[in-house]
């Protein structure tokens, strides 16, 4: 889920020299471009996320957008580092509920919710579907790249309860 996976997903592809797992072919063969975006994204991200933490008024608010934005710039981000998420998800419920739950924004945190409970093997055995593969047991399975943006759910969410955060502050 690190944003400084994005630019090698791009363009070098999806594969692990330690984990059985899905391969995926990249968007566009171009190494510069991905150790290039690979470093600018997240600088810039972070750049985004301090300019909208000094426009916040609720410390606390500013506190749970810091958090899911520290899971989205470690180098190394697992799925479990969604665990992040968590003060954000209790400010936005309970800022929902003191604002007597707005339909728009408590339709989207309830969707925000329930995907930070998806599992990285559901996204896996998701993309192998959409395939057309099936799950092999014990080896690494090639998909093509357009399969394997399911496996980016967890960043999106994250992404979207940050600016849930944001916005209801």
């Amino acid at each position: 889920i690190s944003l400084w996976s994005l630019g090698w997903r791009l363009f070098e592809g999806t594969k692990s020299m330690v984990q059985i797992s899905l391969t995926a072919p990249p968007l566009v063969p171009w190494h510069a471009g991905a150790a290039f975006l690979s470093v600018t994204l997240p600088a810039v991200f972070v750049l985004l996320v301090t300019y909208s933490v000094l426009r916040m008024h609720d410390p606390e608010a500013r506190f749970a957008l810091v958090c899911c934005a520290s899971a989205l710039v470690n180098p190394i981000a697992w799925t479990h580092y969604g665990l992040l998420a968590i003060p954000a998800m209790i400010w936005l419920w309970i800022r929902l509920s003191a604002h007597g739950f707005p339909k728009s924004a408590t339709y989207a945190a309830l969707g925000v919710t329930t995907m930070l409970y998806i599992r990285s093997t559901q996204l896996h055995d998701l993309a192998l579907r959409a395939s057309g593969q099936l799950p092999a047991l014990g080896q690494s399975i090639a998909v093509p790249f357009a399969a394997s943006l399911v496996t980016l759910t967890p960043l999106v969410t994250l992404l979207a309860l940050m600016y849930l955060v944001w916005r209801v502050d």
